[in-house]
Parts: C-alpha cells; sequence; structure tokens
C-alpha cells in the first residue's frame, strides 16, 4: 500500500522535524514558508509538501526583560433547542396514535407524571459555562556575550459540555553564547504536556 500525507516539514531553530504544538504562540518570533522548488532544493523530498520555518524569540543584551499576558474568558451556548417535557411527549405520542386510529400509548399521563416528574431537559444537564484561561510568563536578557529567554505558559479551555476539556502546560529555555568571533553557540530546551 502507499502511505503519504500533505504535512508540512516544520523547521524549529534549525531543528527539522520539530514539533510545533511544544511551542507557545508567544514563543514564536517569526514564521517563513517554502514551498514548490525552494523548499526542494534546500530539504529534498523531505520538504515535498513545503517547508514551515519556525524563530523563537532570543534573549538580547540588556536588563531582564520581564512579559506577562493573560487572558480569561466565559463561553455559553448562544440559544438551546425548544423540546418538550414529558407532559407534552405523552400528550403529542397520543394524539398521533389517535390520528392514526390507534389505542393511546399513555392512557393516565398524570399518573405517569407523578411517576417520573416533568422529566429531563438533556440540553440543561449536558451544556453549562465554558471558559478558556491561558497565561504567558517570559524574562529574557544576558550580556554581549551570553544572552538567555525563559518562558512557561499555560492554557485550560473547558467546553460547553461536560467533560469536554483541554489543558496545556510549555516551557521553554535559550540561551546563546557568543565564544569569539568566529564560534556561537546556541541552545533550547522545551517542554509541552
Amino acid at each position: 500500500s502507499i502511505n503519504g500525507d500533505n504535512t508540512p516539514l516544520f523547521v524549529i531553530d534549525g531543528v527539522i522535524g520539530g514539533n510545533i504544538n511544544a511551542i507557545d504562540p508567544n514563543d514564536i518570533q517569526s514564521i517563513d514558508v517554502l514551498k514548490d522548488a525552494a523548499a526542494a532544493s534546500i530539504y529534498g523530498s523531505r520538504g515535498a509538501n513545503g517547508v514551515v520555518i519556525v524563530t523563537t524569540k532570543k534573549g538580547v543584551a540588556g536588563k531582564p526583560k520581564v512579559n506577562f499576558d493573560g487572558y480569561y474568558g466565559i463561553a455559553s451556548p448562544i440559544r438551546t433547542y425548544d423540546v418538550m417535557n414529558a407532559q407534552e411527549y405523552m400528550e403529542y405520542v397520543n394524539d398521533v396514535r389517535s390520528q392514526a386510529g390507534a389505542a393511546p400509548a399513555y392512557p393516565d399521563i398524570p399518573a405517569v407524571l407523578n411517576e417520573v416528574g416533568e422529566g429531563t431537559d438533556w440540553q440543561d444537564e449536558l451544556f453549562g459555562t465554558g471558559t478558556n484561561q491561558k497565561y504567558f510568563l517570559s524574562v529574557s536578557g544576558g550580556t554581549e556575550n551570553v544572552a538567555y529567554n525563559a518562558s512557561g505558559g499555560y492554557m485550560k479551555t473547558t467546553g460547553l459540555m461536560m467533560n469536554v476539556d483541554y489543558t496545556k502546560v510549555t516551557a521553554r529555555f535559550g540561551l546563546d553564547v557568543k565564544a569569539s568571533d568566529r564560534l556561537s553557540l546556541s541552545g533550547s530546551v522545551s517542554f509541552a504536556n
């Protein structure tokens, strides 16, 4: 069998095949897209579906710079469907059966209501208020020869439906060292869960 996909090749800070999901969007300095001949000439067949080059933020010489970004939002359904309660449903079923010449399915509606109550509006049970929160903190700085950038992100989304949520935690540390005029070292460590 022949398997393939149309996913582009991601190159993150020079690392081929990096995981874009491990990077908080606030950590991205720039994104460049190569396609067609440009991608193939540099990356060969791996770049056949295009190449996305991601450059993350680096530290710069100067005093430590602290950045904080926070967001909190609430979501709720715009509207729900107008549905029948238990009594309306039983009356509807009895009416349909009556028009078809059949006996009512619920001959004693008050007795059934006494037993089951008004019924359950499953939309009220299923839907609730959703929340969306995101926090990002970064610290960067350094000297002419050593620059650093450290960041952490937290995102939590609680959906409108029960038991539908998503949490993402990211952390990243980058260090750039200029050892001499001819030698520069750069490294980064990232975590995502």
